[in-house]
């Protein structure tokens, strides 16, 4: 049919409007008929879409003010493990099987005769752990340091036993929460206990090595007082004082040999005579010398004593001079100046005393000379000691840091273990994590996906263009003429006048029963199937256990149409059939 593009090329939107209502007028039927069947086969496949159920509960944990106040501020991190572990903990596979065994699901697993799980059955339990693993999901509804509101839902496509194996998940969950906890204190106590230890034994190894660094080099800790000064001090007044001492014993040693020199000598011959002696005037320049050269030995011993100075210093170099200078003048003084003849007479005897005198002088001098020389050595000792204590000291300061640092360090460590082992005393009394149950696991009514009113527009959505598409390729492949216009425009003739179809009396009635009576009962009956269809549907979402009863009615209804009055007939029968048999076993009389 080929049409002229005189009138289509017109865009009229009445005519479009009016042209597209006289095809839905007309073509009413290829739209409903469609549409019904559609939804209805759209609504029956909706039976067979998975439906997966969800369990919820809401549980609450916090931290016990006891147990808070034990740890402190800032012993947190078992909390914040315990907080971050909680979903590796609640979907650990291992933890599942335990429950699936605990409940021995699923039922009717095949098991040795030792009560072991066979090969097959072990695969089809951890396949159903794997599915609750993958379907456990955590939500935190509220989180705050001291306590957590979590909410823990379990997904699967089964809703038998979903309560049950949700309610044990979450029981061994808490139990072992609270037993974590514990046993996370338990290790960090250990640790403590250990790192106590290794600091405890690091700092006696570092106090031996600062004793023997304190007993090689007396007065090396510049934090204590050198008792090396005192000794050194007390050894130098014991110098002086000796020095005092020999000087006031040597000047009387020449004082007793000017004397004797005074009194001259008197000696005796062979035969018991004294003879004639010689008296020498000592020299006062020898004595003046001897004085002078003892005076610098107390000026130089003074300013090394007690000013600390040392032999480079330049007052001790030049007194050094000076005392060179004296003494080798002195060996050059003669100790006599003139000799005068004189005789012996009572001289003898108080020269001899004088030589006496003189040895018990020279003993002493030489013990206190000893004495002397004994402390310049412990002296020089000392000095010496201290000047190698510098050195080391620096090795000395940088082990006592280290040990300080190492005892700051067991502190701390023995500072925490005291409130860990008080945690232990209160553990019995559920001293470490509290739990409260917020919202228990309830019944599972219905199926929480698909949504029913999600399939129930996509449905009628299906339906709504299935009914369309009947609509549109009817119209496409009917090839007669509708309408005036189109007539027009397919021959390019100019329509005069038009007349309805003609019916007979007997084609108008069948019109009448078609359009009234057939066409109408069979919408009827296509809506109706599509409301049960559609009421299945949402049922079988909705009410499950409503959808199961009404599923079941057909069969209760044709066992007791047709099985029990088979079942009743069969009794029967075997009750006719058995006085037969009973009278056949009576003995003949």
């Amino acid at each position: 049919m080929r049409h002229h593009a005189d009138e289509f090329s017109i865009t009229d939107i009445r005519h479009t409007m009016l042209e597209t209502w006289r095809i839905v007028c007309h073509r009413r039927w290829f739209f409903v008929f469609p549409f019904c069947i559609t939804a209805v086969i759209a609504s029956l496949s909706t039976l067979w879409v998975p439906r997966q159920y969800v369990a919820r509960t809401v549980i609450k944990q916090e931290r016990d003010p006891v147990f808070e106040n034990m740890l402190g501020k800032s012993w947190t991190h078992p909390y914040a493990r315990i907080r971050k572990r909680m979903g590796q903990d609640l979907q650990d596979e291992e933890a599942i099987l335990e429950v699936l065994a605990e409940l021995k699901l699923p039922e009717g697993l095949e098991c040795f005769d030792n009560g072991e799980l066979t090969p097959e059955s072990r695969a089809t339990r951890r396949a159903l752990a794997d599915a609750i693993s993958k379907g456990l999901s955590i939500k935190r509804l509220t989180s705050s340091k001291e306590r957590d509101v979590v909410a823990i839902e379990l997904k699967m496509p089964n809703p038998e036993h979903l309560p049950d194996i949700l309610r044990t998940i979450r029981d061994r969950y808490m139990a072992g929460t609270r037993e974590k906890a514990v046993n996370v204190l338990r290790d960090v106590l250990q640790f403590f206990q250990t790192e106590s230890t290794r600091c405890r034994t690091e700092l006696r190894a570092l106090q031996m090595q600062l004793a023997e660094y304190e007993l090689k080099y007396p007065g090396i800790d510049p934090s204590l007082p050198d008792t090396t000064r005192t000794e050194e001090a007390a050894l130098v007044v014991q110098r002086v004082e000796l020095e005092h001492t020999l000087d006031q014993l040597k000047s009387k040693r020449l004082q007793l040999e000017e004397v004797l020199v005074g009194l001259g000598g008197a000696e005796v011959d062979d035969s018991g005579v004294q003879k004639d002696v010689v008296a020498l005037e000592p020299n006062p320049r020898y004595s003046e010398l001897s004085r002078e050269i003892r005076q610098l030995a107390r000026e130089i011993a003074d300013k090394k004593t007690l000013q600390s100075m040392t032999e480079q210093h330049p007052a001790i170099r030049q007194l050094r001079t000076r005392l060179a200078m004296r003494q080798e003048e002195l060996t050059e003084t003669p100790v006599e100046r003139r000799a005068v003849s004189t005789t012996a007479g009572g001289a003898w005897s108080a020269a001899s005393k004088l030589r006496t005198d003189l040895s018990d002088l020279d003993a002493r001098i030489a013990t206190h000379e000893t004495q002397l020389a004994g402390i310049e050595d412990q002296v020089a000792t000392i000095k010496r000691g201290r000047v190698l204590a510098v050195v080391p000291r620096q090795d000395y300061l940088k082990l006592r840091q280290e040990a300080g640092r190492v005892s700051g360090e067991m502190k701390a460590w023995q500072q925490n273990i005291g409130p860990i082992e008080h945690i232990f005393t209160v553990e019995d009394r559920d001293r470490t994590i509290h739990f409260a149950m917020v919202e228990d696991v309830s019944p599972i009514t219905k199926p929480s996906s698909p949504d029913v009113r999600l399939l129930a527009m996509i449905c009628l959505a299906i339906a709504a263009a299935v009914g369309a598409l009947a609509v549109l390729l009817t119209e496409l492949v009917d090839r007669s003429y509708s309408t005036v216009r189109q007539l027009k425009s397919s021959l390019g003739l100019p329509v005069i006048e038009s007349i309805e179809e003609i019916f007979t009396e007997a084609a108008r009635w069948r019109r009448f029963v078609r359009n009234c009576v057939l066409m109408p009962a069979s919408v009827l009956v296509c809506l109706t199937a599509m409301v049960v269809a559609g009421s299945m549907a949402y049922l079988s979402i909705e009410n499950p256990s409503k959808y199961e009863s009404l599923k079941a009615t057909p069969l209760r209804a044709y066992q007791s149409v047709v099985e029990k009055p088979k079942a009743e007939s069969r009794k029967l029968k075997a009750e006719n059939r058995k006085p037969k048999a009973e009278s056949r076993k009576l003995p003949a009389t």
